[in-house]
């Protein structure tokens, strides 16, 4: 099962609800979070720390494992050996996935205007000719960059490999030559945004999974707004 938090980021929070967000954290969290100039960037940094808090609790998790988190050799976050967690910042948004299966990472983004040309060495060619020949290529772009965000999260190096190394055919994808396999999936956020979740693929016939789970025409994951005003 994936669980995926949202919390609304398009206003500054009150107040008395900052803080008491930011007091239900670890104070050694406290500096990380407060480091940032503007409020949307602190703002966010409170409340991805806040969403694994509540994605542990409703894994029946205490709050305190917290103070167990940790950061791996390029920064990935963890807090448990039996839980999993990747968090995405996007403009207004801030989301949270959660596991017990295995590795996940997830990635978000606003579909924009981009000039596009400068990603195309970041792509396969036969994925930017999809692209390129797409009807709404801004669209295709996000689809195709979150996916890749997303395993290369979920995959622990995020953008310190390079994109162009990644395999992905339908909803399943590689990083490298001998990397893992990973499943990729949609998940359900408002019209104007892109997201997708990737996580470690068990081998087939595990009991952690049902066996459609990796079939193409799965619905897409939803989200469970937690504070909610625009989302």
């Amino acid at each position: 099962m994936i669980r995926v938090l949202a919390a609304d980021n398009a206003t500054p929070l009150p107040e008395s609800i900052r803080e008491e967000l930011l007091t239900s954290l670890p104070a050694a969290m406290h500096p990380a979070i407060q480091r940032y100039k503007r409020w949307q960037d602190r703002q966010a940094a409170l409340l991805g720390k806040w969403l694994v808090r509540q994605a542990l609790l409703a894994e029946h998790h205490p709050g305190h494992t917290l103070q167990s988190w940790r950061l791996g050799p390029f920064g990935k976050p963890s807090v448990a050996e039996d839980i999993f967690f990747n968090i995405s910042h996007t403009d207004g948004l801030v989301l949270c996935a959660v596991t017990r299966v295995g590795e996940i990472g997830i990635d978000c983004e606003r579909i924009r205007p981009l000039d596009l040309h400068d990603f195309e060495r970041l792509f396969p060619r036969d994925a930017w000719e999809e692209i390129e020949a797409a009807t709404d290529p801004f669209l295709a772009f996000f689809d195709a960059w979150t996916r890749r965000e997303a395993l290369l999260k979920a995959d622990g190096r995020g953008l310190s490999f390079p994109l162009e190394h990644l395999r992905i055919t339908g909803n399943r994808g590689t990083v490298g030559e001998n990397g893992n396999h990973w499943s990729i999936l949609p998940v359900a956020v408002p019209i104007g945004l892109c997201c997708h979740v990737a996580l470690a693929s068990p081998k087939r016939g595990s009991s952690l999974l049902p066996p459609t789970f990796f079939e193409d025409q799965d619905p897409p994951i939803t989200l469970e707004p937690l504070w909610k005003s625009a989302i």
